[in-house]
């Protein structure tokens, strides 16, 4: 009686068992191992771009310095989608090895899931119309993992995609650069007045061409331990505009200190070439605050050299211009006043930058400073103060 009862049992038992096994090849079989890795914390996950994965988007969304570490050592060579590629996990931080439940995960458990695409996003530009002039995040403005400089430190290869070195011909006919500028789309370059028009004309010579795609200007190719950037791209100069109303007042220093600059063929988008997002691509970003960290990046002077060789990067404290030391308009901004920490000498024309949830953005134009990394501030023309002088010159 007994063995009849417990029959039925044992069938359904090997009928789960049966069924377990197949469910559990079945998942085995469905996880790309072409995909896998490892997180720094020995968590297995996968390797897919970093607009995929929400956990590790969300820390340098949010530049929580604590996790920036473990973000950029999430970094993976081989994955999918648009780069850069992250170990993607539900893990934001280093955590103890006890946490982990001493054990490797052979495959993702059930509590473990996190956040990702089914389809990869390739990084290629979908047909534009409006948003080809003006592009929107994440066309515009990419995060990097790690996302004149004065103290600063070297930026990652790629990093800040949208720099360009501005190339004068001097007399003798060689090319020199001493002011950056910042692509805003396939065809235009953002920079400074005083980088066109003025003295620059008598000292060094007629703006000729543009060098993009850079990070040492004195390697034909730039690599690190992952790899190789592809070559800079130079392109001529198809026209300049500088505003009708640059230095129009004598009595406050560069006013309307913003030129643009078209080239005289599309700039090619890449994972070093890319576009910085003008403000009004972010409607939702609130108006800046005292305080509040902007990043600036370029060639220039660094403390020791008055050109660097490799790109560098600062962050600068926003500054209200009721407090700043200079004599200002509203069109211009005041950032920085950390002791060897500001933009200088070379950085003209280059972005003072403000990282949102959805990328970066320009926020001023390096203009003039007293001195670098002084503790006095610099001051920037306030881009937002001329977005429809930029879409009235902005041309297909």
């Amino acid at each position: 009686m007994l063995a009849k009862m417990l029959k039925p049992r044992l069938i359904l038992a090997k009928s789960i068992l049966i069924a377990g096994v197949i469910l559990n090849t079945s998942l085995a079989l469905s996880y790309d191992d072409s995909l896998k890795c490892f997180n720094p914390n020995g968590r297995i996950g996968r390797c897919i771009s970093v607009y995929e994965c929400t956990t590790i988007l969300g820390i340098i969304r949010n530049q929580r310095s604590t996790e920036i570490a473990f973000a950029r050592q999430s970094e993976c060579p081989n994955g999918r989608g648009r780069r850069p590629y992250v170990c993607c996990t539900v893990d934001t931080g280093f955590v103890q090895r006890t946490q982990l439940n001493g054990q490797r995960i052979v495959f993702p458990r059930d509590d473990d899931t996190f956040t990702y695409s089914s389809k990869p996003r390739p990084y290629t530009e979908r047909p534009q119309n409006n948003d080809d002039l003006y592009p929107k995040p994440p066309v515009c403005g990419p995060i990097s993992v790690v996302n004149k400089i004065y103290g600063g430190e070297e930026a990652e290869l790629g990093e800040f995609p949208w720099l360009a070195n501005l190339e004068h011909k001097k007399a003798n006919g060689a090319l020199v650069s001493v002011c950056a500028g910042n692509i805003i789309n396939h065809r235009y370059v953002l920079t400074a007045g005083h980088c066109i028009k003025g003295k620059i004309e008598e000292k060094v010579g007629k703006l000729v061409s543009i060098r993009i795609g850079d990070h040492n200007t004195q390697t034909p190719v730039d690599c690190n331990n992952h790899g190789c950037i592809a070559p800079f791209q130079r392109l001529n100069v198809e026209r300049i505009m500088v505003h009708p109303e640059f230095n129009s007042d004598p009595s406050i220093y560069n006013i309307n200190d913003i030129a643009l600059v078209r080239t005289d063929r599309s700039i090619v988008y890449s994972e070093t070439v890319a576009p910085i997002c003008l403000p009004d691509a972010l409607p939702s970003l609130g108006p800046l605050r005292s305080g509040i960290k902007l990043t600036v990046a370029g060639w220039g002077h660094n403390g020791t050299a008055k050109y660097t060789a490799a790109k560098q990067k600062v962050e600068v404290p926003y500054v209200e211009n009721s407090v700043c030391p200079h004599k200002l308009v509203d069109s211009q901004l005041c950032a920085g006043g950390e002791y060897r920490k500001d933009s200088c000498t070379g950085d003209s024309g280059g972005a003072l930058t403000r990282l949102s949830p959805h990328g970066w953005c320009v926020e001023g134009i390096v203009s003039y400073g007293r001195g670098c990394g002084l503790e006095t501030p610099a001051i920037y023309t306030r881009v937002r103060s001329f977005l429809n002088w930029i879409h009235s010159n902005v041309v297909p």
